[in-house]
């Protein structure tokens, strides 16, 4: 199946059947696809341009949104299981023994690229005109940069057949198949969830008499090489700060206000943060439970992220001059 709109899908199965729905499956209509052979897969560029595959190499395109269908010659009589295309142009298939077939003209000419394998390939997806992504039998997972000028093995974790693959990012999907297997893939996966940031953060004020604020930024690199797409957070938590007399200042002296986040080198997907500020940095005698001071979401913040944290400490009239410290525990857990 493939869908254009909310409203608007084609569905393709045995015998050359394609049904057509523009009222979200109200309804469905056939369309004649000119072909009896069997057909496994579909897809839709746009609006209107959509193809579809399957047995002993057929390949259908149509420029009408499937109002009428056209066979064209894609080049092999091996039985072709997935479809997809990253623009009108460039499409991809895949099929029995390794088949993979190209077209960069919307379908008019066909031409085999060399996957490397023999086993049967199931599904295709494509995040570009060069990034694409294949699943199969046997556990396999293909990917290409180039536009399939080259296709390079990637490491799944089971041994079934994945019969569905979809990124809905560049870097960021999934592959489905038998025995209920669903499959993180990600090119920041193979590694873990860590944290680095500057050892000191201080503040400066001028006692005048009255309640004063000052501000600073500590800047985070948060890198997600876990590859479970779980997302993070950032906790913190501190000691009351306190002087050489053993002066403190109130638990509530620190606050985050505001973040931002950016790509460091690494980077996958940025993060989606869904903390309100501001948040009170917890203080004690004993540093008490941590809280969240930043987030991101489910499949964000792959890779590495610089986290810039706006901290703002608040200096009371009464103070008592002379240099205070506190102990600041700042930590990256899994999920947000």
């Amino acid at each position: 199946m493939a869908c254009t709109s909310s409203s608007t899908c084609l569905a393709v199965g045995v015998a050359g059947k394609i049904l057509k729905t523009t009222n979200t499956g109200g309804t469905w209509t056939s369309q004649t696809s000119g072909t009896g052979n069997d057909l496994y897969a579909v897809t839709c560029a746009s609006s209107t341009v959509c193809g579809a595959a399957g047995a002993a190499g057929t390949v259908l395109g149509s420029g009408n949104a499937g109002a009428s269908w056209s066979t064209v010659n894609s080049g092999t009589t091996q039985a072709l299981y997935g479809i997809d295309c990253s623009d009108t142009s460039h499409c991809w298939s895949v099929g029995v023994g390794g088949t993979i077939i190209a077209t960069t003209n919307g379908g008019s000419s066909w031409s085999g690229q060399t996957s490397g394998v023999t086993t049967d390939l199931r599904s295709v997806n494509c995040t570009s005109n060069t990034g694409c992504w294949i699943s199969g039998a046997s556990d396999k997972i293909l990917k290409t940069t180039n536009g399939g000028g080259a296709w390079a093995g990637e490491a799944g974790n089971t041994t079934n057949t994945l019969y569905g693959i979809s990124f809905p990012s560049a870097t960021v999907g999934r592959a489905v198949g038998t025995g209920g297997t669903i499959e993180n893939l990600t090119t920041c996966g193979g590694g873990s969830l860590t944290l680095s940031s500057a050892s000191t953060l201080s503040w400066g004020v001028t006692l005048n008499g009255a309640d004063q604020t000052a501000t600073q930024t500590l800047a985070l690199t948060v890198t997600d090489s876990s590859g479970t797409s779980a997302g993070w957070s950032v906790t913190g938590t501190s000691t009351t700060f306190k002087n050489a007399g053993l002066k403190t200042l109130p638990t509530t002296a620190t606050t985050v206000t505001a973040a931002t986040q950016a790509a460091a080198s690494g980077n996958c997907d940025l993060p989606s943060n869904s903390v309100a500020y501001p948040v009170t940095l917890p203080a004690g005698t004993t540093a008490p439970a941590a809280v969240k001071i930043y987030n991101a979401a489910p499949h964000t913040g792959l890779g590495a992220s610089t986290v810039t944290l706006t901290f703002g400490f608040s200096a009371p009239a009464n103070i008592y001059s002379g240099s205070y410290t506190s102990t600041w525990t700042i930590s990256s857990i899994s999920g947000p």
